[in-house]
């Protein structure tokens, strides 16, 4: 539940569920997924999704110019 990114970090809740879709490369282990954004503007893209009861927040980045795209969805329980 903790996360860490570019020196800094937190804790989500735990009623708060996380769906990673990240390249195989960017998943080490099972539980860990990453986006790694290169200097060139890439990345290796992907799709975040937070869950939290019917509200999502889902997080897509682009591999080719690293674009992010933030939207909240109605989900279902």
């Amino acid at each position: 539940r903790e996360w860490k990114a570019a020196g800094r970090s937190g804790v989500l809740p735990k009623s708060v569920e996380i769906i990673a879709t990240v390249a195989r490369s960017e998943q080490p282990a099972d539980g860990v997924a990453a986006i790694r954004f290169f200097p060139e503007g890439a990345s290796t893209g992907g799709r975040v999704l937070l869950k939290n009861g019917r509200a999502q927040w889902q997080v897509d980045v682009g591999w080719l110019i690293g674009d992010v795209k933030l939207k909240r969805v109605e989900g279902q329980r």
